[in-house]
């Protein structure tokens, strides 16, 4: 036996030193860990292919399953144009006109948003679902399935709250865009008369609705005017009685031409003043309602515009109301004014004046509302609220200076009344009683007429009033489900099967620790030797012994028993990968392991001593696996005499030795069994019976226990040539053989190289050249041979 001081085996650039300790694994200077080898995956899914057509298959399946069983839903739509109510009605300088306005909403229209929430609304969903249930059957003779408690198993009618609530969670509208007010109404349902109907039933009850609600504040507004008017009769004929009572008393029935027209400008005064009071308060009753708005966006927001007038159009409004009133009184002293085309120097003068102060005060509404624009840049809420916040802003400016002019109104306007008070108070006793008496009469009559007026115009716009919705399009009888959506369904299936698939075989690979290529052998740093075919496919039939010159042979011999096959022809590729390339090395013994049992090791050793043998070398096979031998087996000789025999029964070596039926090759078994067998393997006698081997033999093959497992031949590795490590494909662990590796590091072992065994190259992990290459090679050798 030689001391193992030559160089290890040296494949290229890479040598085997020894592992110190660490993990034997080949360190790739120019290969980043984390960066993906995009050919290695597409060769291991490519290898898997079939696994993942198949989960693909079952998913697309699935699917396909899923469809069949779900039930079709039918979807159909319809739209609305939203008009316009806006100016629909006028008053023409009516004192009660922004007062109605503010209190019945006359003369304003209704935004989409608005109508969005009635169409959305409980009250309207509650008179579909009646509609629907004093229907109940459907033209095809069916119940409307909304209807049934719960569809398609329970066909009781359930409540109207429930298919109220159904109908509001099922039925969608949407304005078709920020500047249109058509609106398009959408329904799902597992009928197609279903849907059809329930979109044209809300489109019937929205007008119905919005028409009833249009007509409840015009019969609101009439209502209040009717009121009004008889309010005032009441008024008048209490004054005109009054006057009567007041003039047969005091025997005076008229009043001088100067307290005529100061009753005449006192009631126009009083006229005016009390349409600048309604006008205010209609204004503020407004500007309350948008503040409102203001705070149900955001708390707060409506004070950031509370204070938005300054005191220059406060002071330009004063100023203006008091030159409308001298207006009013120029009027008043001379009718002939009121006619169209007559003029004179002091109302041209006037006008001018209330032209200029109105330019100015637009002017400075205008810079207001310019001013808080950068604000409003500010609030994060979304361009729709941002708008509708730019909106009621815009509303309080434009409201806030018609506030400012009617409280300036009221004011000049109490001013001169006070003034003709002074007036009447210096008349004598009756003349001032009869003057106010004769005041009070002209007031309300003028008061009653135009109610009376406003009265009948609202009464007659009253019976004009239809729905704020005008139907654009009725619902379809759509004939195709939109759901399931088939090709969704399935493209969503096969998508999956592709992702499952895939990420099973990844995960399969990321847990796979098997020996499934011959790739895994060559990341350790000893070389791979040879990949020996998977026997299986070498036999001619399913006997493991054949009988040759009256032996009982192993079929496991394939290289004697059929030499001419890819597996003989791996075996003398690993001779030759263990002999030449190692020129300089005198390969006398080699020792043949294995990580674990059943892994081929003996296999290897008998075909690898045949294969020598084979080459015109004198071989001896040695077994020395004491606790499970197998050589005789194979050679189909007897186990006895052998090694236990001749180093305690004093059994001659030559009688030990036993001749095969493969000439040049001879096979030392281990004899009887023994109780200690670690004890004779690394004894000295054992040592000195293999060195008289290697002086009558060219090549000693030493068949050893699994070194993975059993540590018998520890003490006589480091003085073997050399160690071939056999692994069996797809049953070897990488764990198993790095351990195995670290174990013979430890002993100081040289380690020529791996052998994969049992290799399948259909059932291959390699990829680039791997798969095909060994596959190939076999299939040309056997064209080969046989041509």
């Amino acid at each position: 036996m030689h001391n193992n001081t030559t160089p290890p085996y040296n494949t290229g650039n890479n040598s085997y030193n020894g592992y110190n300790g660490h993990r034997p694994k080949k360190i790739d200077q120019n290969h980043d860990e984390d960066e993906i080898d995009l050919k290695h995956l597409f060769y291991l899914l490519w290898g898997h292919k079939w696994i993942i057509t198949s989960i693909v298959v079952v998913c697309t399946a699935l699917a396909a399953l899923a469809i069949v069983l779900k039930m079709p839903i039918y979807e159909s739509n319809g739209s609305i144009m939203i008009t316009s109510s806006k100016n629909s009605y006028s008053y023409a300088g009516s004192d009660l006109a922004n007062l109605l306005t503010s209190s019945y909403g006359i003369g304003l229209g209704s935004s989409v948003s608005d109508e969005l929430q009635i169409l959305k609304s409980r009250s309207l969903s509650m008179q579909i679902a009646d509609t629907l249930m004093q229907l109940r059957w459907m033209k095809n003779g069916e119940q409307y399935p909304i209807l049934y408690r719960s569809y398609p198993d329970e066909q009781t009618v359930t409540t109207q709250d429930t298919i109220a609530a159904r109908l509001r969670d099922r039925l969608t509208f949407n304005q078709v865009d920020r500047e249109s007010r058509l609106i398009e109404i959408s329904f799902k349902s597992p009928s197609p008369l279903e849907v059809a109907d329930v979109v044209n039933f809300t489109i019937e009850e929205y007008a119905k609705y919005s028409t009833q609600q249009n007509r409840k504040s015009a019969n609101a507004a009439v209502d209040f005017l009717d009121n009004e008017r008889k309010r005032l009769k009441g008024k008048l004929q209490d004054a005109s009685q009054r006057l009567e009572s007041f003039m047969n008393k005091s025997n005076i029935i008229q009043v001088d031409e100067q307290t005529k027209a100061l009753i005449k400008q006192s009631a126009e005064l009083e006229m005016r003043r009390q349409e600048a009071q309604s006008e205010l308060t209609a204004a503020n009753a407004a500007i309350n309602q948008y503040k409102e708005q203001l705070n149900n966006i955001k708390p707060g927001l409506a004070e950031q515009f509370s204070d938005a007038l300054g005191p220059n159009v406060k002071n330009l409004q004063y100023k203006l109301a008091e030159l409308k009133t001298e207006k009013t009184l120029l009027f008043s002293n001379n009718p002939q004014l009121k006619k169209e085309g007559v003029t004179s120097p002091q109302l041209q003068k006037i006008n001018n004046q209330i032209s200029y102060f109105e330019q100015e005060i637009n002017h400075l509404a205008t810079q207001l509302l310019n001013k808080n624009e950068n604000y409003l840049s500010f609030i994060g809420e979304g361009n729709n609220i941002v708008d509708e916040i730019s909106n009621i802003h815009q509303k309080l400016i434009e409201l806030g200076v018609k506030q400012q002019q009617y409280k300036a109104q009221v004011s000049a306007l109490t001013n001169k009344i006070d003034n003709i008070d002074e007036i009447f108070n210096n008349l004598p006793e009756n003349m001032t009683d009869l003057a106010r008496l004769k005041r009070s009469v002209t007031l309300y009559e003028q008061m009653y007429l135009n109610v009376s007026q406003q009265y009948g115009e609202m009464a007659l716009w009253q019976q004009t009033q239809f729905g704020q919705g005008q139907r654009v399009d009725s619902a379809f009888l759509p004939e195709i489900p939109v759901e399931p959506n088939k090709k969704l369904y399935l493209l969503v299936g096969f998508v999956l099967g592709c992702i499952f698939g895939v990420g099973f075989v990844l995960v399969k690979e990321a847990f796979n620790t098997t020996i499934d290529g011959v790739n895994k052998l060559k990341e350790y740093d000893v070389p791979l030797l040879a990949a020996i075919p998977d026997l299986e496919d070498q036999k001619e039939g399913k006997e493991e012994f054949v009988n040759i010159e009256g032996r009982k042979i192993s079929t496991q011999l394939a290289a004697y028993l059929n030499a001419m096959s890819p597996f003989a022809e791996a075996y003398r590729r690993l001779e030759s990968n263990i002999l030449h390339s190692n020129p300089d090395a005198d390969l006398k013994n080699i020792a043949v392991t294995s990580s674990g049992k059943g892994e081929g090791k003996t296999t290897a050793s008998s075909n690898l001593g045949v294969v020598m043998a084979e080459a015109g070398q004198k071989v001896i096979i040695v077994d020395t696996d004491l606790r499970r031998s197998r050589i005789h087996e194979v050679f189909g000789i007897s186990r006895t005499p052998g090694i236990v025999d001749v180093l305690f029964k004093n059994i001659s070596l030559n009688d030990a030795i036993k001749p095969t039926i493969v000439p040049n090759l001879s096979i030392l078994t281990t004899g009887q069994k023994s109780p200690n067998p670690s004890a004779i393997i690394k004894s000295d006698s054992f040592m000195n019976l293999i060195k008289k081997l290697e002086d009558r033999f060219d090549r000693v093959i030493i068949d050893t226990a699994p070194f993975g497992i059993i540590s018998d031949a520890s003490a006589f590795m480091a003085k073997t040539d050399g160690v071939v490590l056999v692994s069996r494909f797809m049953q070897t662990q990488t764990g198993e053989i790095e351990h195995t590796l670290e174990e013979l590091d430890k002993a100081k072992a040289r380690v020529l190289g791996t052998v994969l065994n049992g290799f399948e190259p259909e059932k291959s992990s390699d990829h680039y050249y791997g798969h095909s290459h060994y596959k190939q090679v076999y299939q040309d050798y056997q064209e080969y041979t046989e041509g």
